[in-house]
Order: structure tokens, then sequence, then C-alpha cells
């Protein structure tokens, strides 16, 4: 009897995990591929570039997955670092050329505050 609910659970560990991560190294190296296979001190991963390569989690300063919408023809798409940026400062496009009192170039921005 046990044997008939010890199997599904041996099967479950056994599927390789088909999940893309993206590990960050101490010496500022990034890999982007799957986990073979893990234990208390390596990780397995397998890259398109490199093949199997052995990392000791150590060295690991950061291992993320990488959600699909992020993949575009094979390629990883970053975050944008800038994303937040019209938060606190203007873009160009609402700069008007004013006419100065005094024979100097000078331009004026509209900002709006939205609550």
């Amino acid at each position: 009897m046990w044997i008939c609910f010890a199997l599904p659970v041996a099967k479950a560990q056994t599927e390789p995990d088909t999940t893309l991560y993206r590990i960050e190294t101490r010496d500022g190296n990034e890999y982007l591929g799957k986990i073979v296979s893990q234990d208390q001190r390596v990780v397995i991963f397998k890259t398109q570039q490199l093949g199997e390569i052995t990392i000791q989690k150590i060295d690991i300063k950061s291992m993320i997955p990488v959600r699909p919408d992020r993949m575009i023809d094979g390629r990883f798409l970053f975050d944008n670092p800038q994303s937040t940026r019209y938060l606190w400062q203007p873009n160009g496009y609402g700069l008007k050329r004013v006419k100065p009192i005094i024979k100097t170039s000078g331009f004026s921005s509209t900002r709006r505050v939205f609550a």
C-alpha cells in the first residue's frame, strides 16, 4: 500500500525543472539557464552558451526565476532603471522657449502633480 503513494512522489522529484533562472555570482558574472540539480553546497546549472556549470552556493549573490514574458527571441530583457524617472524629473517635451527680458536664452517648464 505504501508503494502506491510513494511512486507519484518519486516521479515528481525526478522531473527536471524547466524554469529559467538568472544567477548572479559575487564576482559580477551573470548566467541565464536552467537548474539541473542542486544540493546544500552546489548548483549544477545548464546555460545555452557554456553548457553545464557547477557553482558553489556560497558564490551565488542572487538566484531569480525569469518570467517568460521577459524573454523575447531567446534574449533576456532587463528591467528599465529609468522606469520611475518621471515621478521626480520632467522630460524635455514640456519645455517652451521664452522671450527673455535680458538678452539671454531660457526655458520654462510646466509640472503637474497627480493625486
